[in-house]
């Protein structure tokens, strides 16, 4: 073959290449036996929920699934011709909780992120290495995965708690982050800008409805009941809350109406339920909410609230698992800084004071 013919071949297989690679840091599934060119792990998408025990030493959770009917009107509050392909948020928050744990990880990495916009890869890939995903926060594994040059991986949870736990990687999480119940909200206002659009939307929204407001509540309400609303006891819930917190004044029918001062101290609270949406929103606004306990068998919960320890968002489905030892181990009482979720007791989240409140 000629030299220029060798040119182009060779130029044609250096464009080619990174399109038949596609480097996706979103969590999947890394085989524990076959670490090799492609890495995948996966951040535990079964139900940790309805993990009943953990034994010291199992090295496997295990979870069963209960197949629920999609509701996709949202018990009334979407109107019957709703265009569901049209809905471009949904799990918009578990995608922005996951590329800012991907973007850290190439940070203490030293790896370009590339990020897939919503190329399928399922039937390219085999997802068939289910429960070894624990190995991926292990650092002799993370001693193998330096060596790998494209890192594919895949996930819809935010585990930046587990980095947190990892020896390699502790020294420049420290430097990063001297005040750890910040991560996301540092890398979250670096990494997402809206665009030009969406945020006229959102300043015409505030100059007309709260510039002017002295104190801002916002109450995002998540409710897991399958069956038609509204609930009375999400109300009384919500009620409960905001006023034994005092978020909500005491209705005193014999007090005059004082208008306050314009020159009063702006406030902002919010109260939220589980949700990975308002997760990054309490981040990038910097806000310790109130969250609202979940409620069993149409009761409310007592106390119906209590004020989230950090602004953190919580890792819901963390691996319950020692790399040393090779067992089960409780994740959330290893150091200072990562405690158990307020709202998913199997869940982590990073703090900065761990005292209760």
């Amino acid at each position: 073959m000629s030299t220029p013919k060798m040119l182009k071949v060779l130029v044609a297989s250096l464009v080619a290449f990174p399109l038949l690679v596609t480097l996706t840091l979103v969590l999947q599934n890394p085989p524990a036996n076959r670490i090799g060119e492609v890495f995948e792990a996966s951040a535990l998408e079964k139900a940790a929920h309805n993990v009943t025990s953990l034994h010291a030493g199992s090295e496997d959770v295990s979870s069963q699934f209960t197949e629920m009917p999609k509701d996709k009107l949202l018990g009334g509050l979407l109107a019957s011709g709703f265009d569901e392909g049209s809905c471009l948020s949904s799990g918009w928050g578990n995608r922005v909780l996951t590329l800012t744990s991907a973007f850290l990880y190439a940070l203490l990495t030293n790896r370009v992120l590339l990020v897939d916009q919503g190329i399928v890869m399922t039937n390219l890939f085999s997802h068939d290495y289910d429960d070894h995903d624990k190995l991926f926060l292990c650092d002799q594994d993370q001693t193998l995965l330096s060596r790998v040059p494209w890192l594919i991986m895949k996930s819809d949870n935010y585990f930046v708690p587990s980095l947190f736990l990892m020896p390699s990687f502790e020294q420049e999480l420290s430097k990063l982050f001297p005040q750890k119940d910040t991560v996301f909200h540092h890398l979250g206002r670096y990494l997402f800008h809206p665009s030009n659009h969406v945020w006229g939307l959102i300043t015409r929204y505030y100059e007309a409805y709260l510039a002017k407001a002295n104190e801002r509540i916002g109450i995002q309400i998540r409710n897991f009941d399958t069956g038609p609303g509204p609930f009375q006891y999400v109300m009384d819930q919500v009620l409960a809350c905001t006023l034994k917190y005092k978020v909500l004044p005491q209705v005193d029918r014999k007090r005059t109406i004082v208008t306050q001062s314009e020159k009063a101290n702006l406030k902002a609270i919010l109260i939220t339920s589980l949700s990975s949406g308002t997760l990054r929103i309490q981040g990038l606004g910097g806000l310790k909410p109130w969250i609202l306990y979940k409620s069993n068998n149409q009761t409310t919960p007592n106390p119906p609230c209590r004020m989230a320890m950090s602004m953190e968002p919580c890792f819901h489905a963390p691996p319950f698992y020692d790399c040393k030892t090779k067992k089960g181990i409780d994740n959330g009482a290893l150091v200072p800084h990562v405690r158990h979720c307020e709202d998913m007791s199997w869940g982590i989240k990073l703090v900065d004071n761990h005292d209760e409140l």
